[in-house]
């Protein structure tokens, strides 16, 4: 079960990826908000139909009506930065937000995934992976800092309602909250930015909807399979994903510093995976 738990949340963030480019092909013509702000609606479209079809027992529990606004708060705030900066920028810091869940989780819901080696590896490796690129501090570097900040409380109000037992929403209404939560804040994005939609922004904006929803489906799952601290480090795996991506569709070539950078953490992820994996065997008699 943990091995399928990690497949399916690594294939989440595969698919994250794959949204992101088309949100920076889309914020080419539409602007800094307009195009997150497309995406982010058109995504939102099946929280509506989810609801609809299951209003008779979706559970919209305090929860997850809590997770939901953090989460799509925290898509928001990586679409802006990934139009804005340069996506190996913006990826090396969503890379401090596993960092971030495994020692939150570790200190306020006792999970003992996260060794102080694979913290401090990783950590290093964040601050290698930024220091080419940060020639200045911009908008963007915010953003992303948001993302990171958002995205962590997220998974930490899903991982403690888990500890505590009792009655749980399905997958499937943590799924529908979100995706009602990115309505209105996509609308009011595109209609701040001002941007006219045409019919070629909208062939962008669907398949990208579609993969939003089928990589949030994996990361719900994989939160049902795995505990916060295991399934947080498949974000890292963005990482070559977005480093290919950056390359081959944008141009946009990292130098060996950054790559230097981006193997430490690799392999503080691979630690933590291999401690956790570890944990049973050695309880075992």
């Amino acid at each position: 079960m943990i091995l399928v738990g990690l497949a399916v949340s690594v294939g989440g963030f595969a698919l994250f990826v794959a949204t992101d480019i088309l949100v920076r092909i889309a914020s080419d013509s539409l602007g800094v908000l307009g195009g997150p702000g497309l995406v982010i609606a058109a995504s939102g479209l099946f929280g509506p139909v989810l609801w609809l079809w299951r209003r008779r027992e979706v559970m919209l529990t305090g929860t997850v009506v809590l997770r939901s606004v953090l989460l799509a708060t925290a898509a928001s705030c990586a679409y802006a930065a990934i139009a804005l900066v340069p996506l190996a920028e913006a990826y090396a810091l969503f890379l401090l937000a596993p960092l971030t869940v495994g020692v939150a989780s570790r200190l306020a819901l006792g999970e003992r995934s996260l060794g102080p080696v694979a913290a401090l590896l990783g950590f290093v490796g964040a601050i290698l992976a930024l220091r080419p690129g940060f020639t200045e501090l911009r908008v963007g570097h915010l953003f992303a800092v948001g993302m990171m900040v958002f995205f962590s409380a997220s998974m930490l109000v899903q991982a403690r309602s888990v500890m505590r037992g009792g009655p749980q929403p399905k997958d499937l209404d943590y799924v529908t909250g979100v995706l009602l939560a990115k309505l209105p804040i996509g609308i009011v994005l595109i209609v701040i930015s001002g941007a006219t939609i045409a019919p070629q922004h909208l062939t962008l904006a669907a398949p990208a909807a579609v993969m939003f929803l089928l990589g949030q489906v994996a990361l719900v799952l994989s939160y049902r399979m795995l505990p916060a601290s295991l399934a947080a480090p498949s974000m890292l795996m963005q990482l070559p994903f977005g480093a290919v991506a950056g390359a081959v569709v944008f141009g946009e070539m990292p130098d060996g510093l950054q790559i230097a950078g981006c193997a430490v953490i690799l392999a503080a992820a691979a630690l933590q995976w291999t401690n956790a994996l570890a944990r049973p065997a050695r309880a075992r008699p």
